[in-house]
């Protein structure tokens, strides 16, 4: 089965990995208009069924003319609106494989797009750990873990730089980057994701969120961190919003790292 969204009689394939739909020059799909948010739009295919979401825009997205809440499932022949914008989604029903004519839409990154970053508050929720996110997932559960390293890798990168640059990152989007990034230091054994998220928590001055908090105590217990200071400062920022249960025995665990990375080599 192939998917395709038709533009203007041109063809362009939507394949496993989904396609971005949007103003930036780094979407796979390129739609100009002031109507347009930079990514706009995100189509999805999972087990043969292809879904919509919107991305937070501000103007909307429709198809067949009615608005898009949530997921939307799309048929043959949906007509999609963004915009000025109409693109038809075209299924083909067929027992032969798609070619594999270039990289997958998601492994273009936006590492030199950082001044064409979103819309505000309205798009802000469309930073890249969170597009890739349902990908690296898929990858590491059926155990890929350098393929998910590879698409993770670039898409983290650039959002630290974005935060780094704005200190704003959602709740949403911490939860994802942090429940990926300790599946990847786990899967791995390599600290630098740990070090990654802490640095990446401190300039957004979030902490990871109470769910993680035990997963979190156990990654920093078997590989250790580098960013000591910066899992403190987290640590401080995670106890004002815990009051019970597993999260406050997984922030005395960390206490109990970070006092033993204080004392003195005997």
């Amino acid at each position: 089965m192939r998917f395709n969204l038709v533009l203007r009689d041109t063809a362009i394939p939507v394949g496993e990995a989904g396609a971005v739909l949007g103003r930036s020059r780094a979407c796979t799909v390129r739609l100009e208009g002031d109507e347009v948010s930079r990514r706009h739009a995100r189509i999805e295919v999972v087990d043969g069924i292809a879904t919509i979401e919107d991305l937070g825009s501000v103007h909307g997205v429709r198809v067949n003319g009615e608005p898009v809440t949530g997921r939307r499932p799309l048929k043959h022949n949906d007509r999609i609106t963004i915009g000025s914008h109409e693109l038809r989604l075209q299924i083909e029903h067929s027992v032969r494989p798609p070619p594999r004519t270039g990289p997958k839409p998601l492994d273009r990154f936006w590492d030199d797009d950082e001044d064409d970053y979103g819309d505000g508050e309205t798009t802000r929720r469309d930073c890249l750990v969170v597009l890739v996110g349902p990908d690296v997932a898929k990858l590491l559960a059926a155990g890929q873990v350098e393929e998910a390293t590879r698409v993770f890798d670039p898409a983290f990168d650039a959002t630290l730089n974005v935060v780094r640059r704005t200190g704003q990152l959602t709740h949403g989007a911490n939860a994802q980057a942090t429940e990926l990034t300790l599946q990847l230091a786990r899967a791995t054994g390599d600290r630098r994701w740990v070090d990654l998220l802490l640095e990446l928590q401190t300039a957004a001055k979030l902490a990871p969120p109470p769910p993680h908090l035990e997963e979190l105590a156990a990654v920093v217990e078997e590989l250790g961190t580098s960013r000591l200071e910066a899992l403190g400062a987290c640590v401080e920022r995670a106890r004002a919003s815990v009051t019970e249960g597993a999260p406050v025995a997984a922030l005395a665990r960390l206490d109990a790292v970070l006092r033993r990375s204080a004392e003195p080599d005997p």
